[in-house]
């Protein structure tokens, strides 16, 4: 079933409940079932992280600062992104119960470093410029750098809405999740093909979306203040909420089954009555 066709709120069709307070809840509970392999994970992630971060200020140091600092930040975008996709199609299995292990990290970085490099350049891209045009519409001491100003800030916000989303669509599309075999269609593929359903997302629920991303700024604020938490939960937890989250939605459309509710049956209904002694 089409993501675009079924972004209408309104929808008689779209009555599954969502709720932010479970679905942080699950993330967190699946980073606890799997919390091994979370740590390996978020480790690895961390590590490259701080090791490109040493290069870029060593290159910063041996290069004039434009040359330098530039090619500093195309290792972060040509890695890391990717990276980050490994961690992101581990959730995606795990959460799907399948069976993974830290290896499937370097699979999925290969399998998606294409799409998944020009994912983390636009996403680069976006911040930097509505960066620049936060900081040059502030230093605008009139009514109409205020009201430009504000418009800056709506559009950051709704673009960190979007982000919650692309990097679980990313996996859900190139691995044809979102493809409708029995009509003939495959899902466009790419990263502009994640920017546009994360744009539909954000918009049809924005109200989850933004309580989903709160719970993740609280949660990344407080791993920050104790830099352990941080280095070694914050990727592989992360990752796992923002699937559960997209997945959420991805049910309320229709898109994957609705998980069945098991009924919990009295202990009363099992007991066996009586039965009365043999004749003879």
């Amino acid at each position: 079933m089409s993501l675009e066709s079924n972004s209408n709120p309104t929808s008689d069709k779209l009555l599954y409940r969502l709720r932010p307070l479970y679905t942080l809840g699950q993330g967190i509970r699946a980073t606890w079932d799997r919390l091994g392999l979370v740590l390996a994970v978020s480790l690895s992630w961390s590590t490259v992280l701080m090791l490109l971060l040493l290069v870029w200020q060593k290159l910063a140091r041996l290069l004039p600062p434009l040359p330098g600092n530039l090619l500093g930040a195309c290792l972060i975008a040509l890695v890391m992104p990717a990276l980050y996709t490994g961690i992101a199609y581990v959730a995606h299995e795990a959460v799907r119960f399948e069976e993974v292990s830290f290896a499937d990290v370097g699979r999925a970085f290969k399998r998606f470093y294409s799409v998944a490099t020009k994912l983390g350049a636009v996403q680069i891209a976006v911040l930097l410029a509505l960066q620049l045009n936060l900081l040059f519409y502030v230093s605008w001491k009139t009514t109409g750098g205020l009201m430009a100003t504000l418009l800056c800030l709506y559009v950051l916000l709704f673009w960190a809405m979007m982000l919650v989303y692309q990097y679980p669509l990313l996996i859900a599309q190139e691995t044809g999740m979102l493809d409708e075999p029995e009509l003939g269609k495959t899902a466009k593929r790419g990263a502009v093909a994640v920017i546009r359903r994360s744009f539909y997302l954000a918009l049809g629920s924005p109200l989850y979306t933004v309580a989903c991303l709160v719970g993740i700024a609280l949660i990344t604020t407080l791993m920050g203040a104790t830099a352990v938490l941080f280095v070694s939960l914050w990727a592989g937890m992360i990752a796992f909420i923002t699937t559960i989250s997209t997945r959420e939605l991805f049910i309320k459309y229709e898109i994957v089954p609705a998980p069945v509710e098991l009924k919990v049956i009295p202990d009363a209904e099992f007991r066996i009555g009586d039965i009365p002694p043999s004749e003879g």
